[in-house]
């Protein structure tokens, strides 16, 4: 009875997650992917609610693998376009989903064949291959670890690039719960492959079937909260993009000037645009928007994206948001120390100067004062009495 009322959910809830993506907007092609898997899922709920609803037994894995062989690669994908924030999605992109094809082909073929001499039924005919399910458990759990790791490395490298993008870190733009959401895909789906294995040789007597379909349905709530929070991110050279692959001139760029060597910017450009960098802050006040991020000041400015990063790198010697963040502390330094705003809380003041939570404006301000909010106060009204 549980079973029925979770795959029921789950069959609704997958169909429900798949029209919010579909629906959102702005849609991103990761948006797109992200629906397809969930209409993937709906798909194992669906076959599972038929299977249960018939009282047939667990010899039909020749359809379940194969399905279960895609997840690693949806999860990916969703990954690497939600970075690389495509538009186009790359048909080498679709030779990830060969394995799964080709096992499900090769499996019904197998019994096709076996089908002129013999007249078992599909559940009879694979009930004695227990040990071609265990070579395709073991080589799902070999694709699990290969593109979840493939993810995180991903995920990992754009964090490292946030600095160069944004003036703020927040779940908008760091990713965490997709880090998660991989990390623990990683971790419950080998526990899945290992439970199965030993229901196979009937040493547990937990419904393995139960187990398989909450953690499912439970990924589905997690995964389809996540994706509909999520929005595009930037990249640098985004018109510059020739290929789906990350090389230096997108947002894995190094620190080192090295990168630079083949930058269209002119020696002759750079002075201008840094003068028009700080003056379009000083006057605009730019640094007072907490989502400010390098694709605004671009647009407003006209400076392209990645000559903006190379600017801040070669001459200023800082990271955008360093090069944000110091002036929202000049701001807050100010602040604390004018009489007006003596009854102002640190929060107050942090976010009336575009910080968007406490803890970045104590870590920034701590950076680079060498001094806590509370402690900068404290030597200003030593300085004062």
């Amino acid at each position: 009875m549980l079973l029925a009322v979770i795959l029921g959910i789950g069959i609704s809830q997958s169909l429900f997650a798949a029209v919010l993506m579909y629906l959102k907007q702005p849609i991103n092609l990761s948006d797109k992917i992200l629906g397809n898997w969930f209409i993937a899922t709906s798909f194992h709920f669906t076959f599972n609610m038929l299977v249960q609803s018939a009282h047939i037994d667990d010899n039909l894995w020749p359809i379940f693998l194969p399905m279960y062989l895609s997840f690693p690669q949806f999860l990916f994908l969703y990954a690497k376009y939600t970075i690389n924030n495509n538009t186009k999605f790359y048909k080498t992109d679709f030779l990830h989903f060969i394995p799964a094809l080709f096992v499900f082909i090769t499996l019904l073929i197998a019994y096709a064949v076996s089908e002129i001499n013999s007249h078992m039924s599909f559940t009879e005919y694979f009930k004695d291959y227990q040990v071609t399910k265990h070579i395709l458990g073991a080589f799902f759990i070999i694709l699990l670890w290969i593109y979840s790791i493939y993810s995180i490395c991903l995920i990992s490298k754009y964090k490292k690039q946030i600095c160069s993008l944004y003036s703020f870190n927040s779940y908008k733009n760091n990713l965490n719960w997709l880090l998660v959401v991989v990390i623990s895909f990683l971790t419950t789906y080998n526990s899945i492959v290992v439970s199965s294995f030993f229901n196979t040789l009937e040493t547990t007597t937990v419904n393995i079937e139960l187990y398989r379909s909450g953690v499912i349905l439970f990924f589905i709530y997690v995964v389809s909260i996540g994706g509909l929070k999520q929005q595009k991110l930037i990249i640098i050279d985004e018109q510059k993009k020739k290929t789906s692959e990350l090389d230096k001139d997108t947002i894995f760029m190094g620190t080192d000037s090295e990168k630079y060597t083949r930058s269209s910017l002119k020696l002759s450009q750079v002075k201008g645009y840094v003068k028009c960098l700080v003056d379009y802050m000083n006057n605009s006040k730019a640094w007072k928007d907490q989502e400010l991020s390098i694709a605004k000041l671009s647009s407003e400015t006209g400076i392209p994206k990645h000559h903006i990063t190379q600017i801040l790198n070669e001459n200023l010697q800082k990271n955008f948001y360093t090069f944000v963040n110091e002036y929202r502390t000049e701001q807050a330094k100010l602040l604390i120390a004018s009489p007006k705003y003596e009854n102002w809380s640190f929060v107050a003041i942090a976010y009336e100067c575009g910080f968007n939570s406490k803890t970045a404006f104590n870590t920034f301000f701590k950076k680079y004062t060498n001094m806590t909010p509370t402690e900068y106060k404290k030597m200003i009204l030593e300085k004062t009495t």
